[in-house]
């Protein structure tokens, strides 16, 4: 359902940003970013909102994932299902949105959703090992980083880029 709302609202803001003066530039922005010219202050601001809004979820992860699991079970406990994915969405709105200024729609989508989805397809159960999304998220990663082009070739970008 994530999937679905996020990618209906990146066709929606490509549609309305393509009417706008200089329409084609913010969406190439808004697709691919401008990961290859972030400053290390943006990178440690970002840093400290994941990190923060990583605490968060991990500090309530057992309501998030009773809900999640067993909605009747956790509305019998008491627990009010509607806060509780007010404060989800709230939260991955929040780091889709600064996430997409510096990588891209592209990326942000392969990143939160990719491997959430293919570790569901995996297995039914969430796992903290092998199968779980941030395993395979960081799997995927080290296999990009390691096919990617050579270093020399990424700064020739940053440099065209500036």
């Amino acid at each position: 359902m994530i999937g679905i709302v996020y990618a209906v609202s990146a066709a929606a803001a490509v549609l309305v940003v393509d009417r706008a003066p200089q329409g084609g530039e913010h969406i190439k922005t808004l697709l691919v970013g401008s990961i290859l010219t972030v400053s290390g202050r943006e990178v440690a601001e970002l840093a400290l909102l994941y990190g923060l809004i990583g605490a968060l979820h991990v500090a309530v992860r057992r309501p998030l994932l009773e809900i999640s699991l067993d909605p009747d079970a956790a509305r019998a406990r008491g627990l009010r299902l509607r806060a509780w994915d007010l404060l989800f969405y709230v939260t991955f709105g929040i780091v889709v949105t600064s996430s997409v200024r510096l990588a891209g729609v592209l990326l942000v989508f392969s990143y939160l959703i990719v491997p959430a989805a293919v570790a569901t397809a995996s297995t039914m159960a969430p796992q903290p090992g092998r199968n779980s999304p941030f395993s395979m998220g960081s799997r995927g990663s080290m296999f990009g980083v390691r096919n990617a082009a050579p270093p020399a070739t990424a700064r020739a970008a940053a440099v065209r880029r500036s």
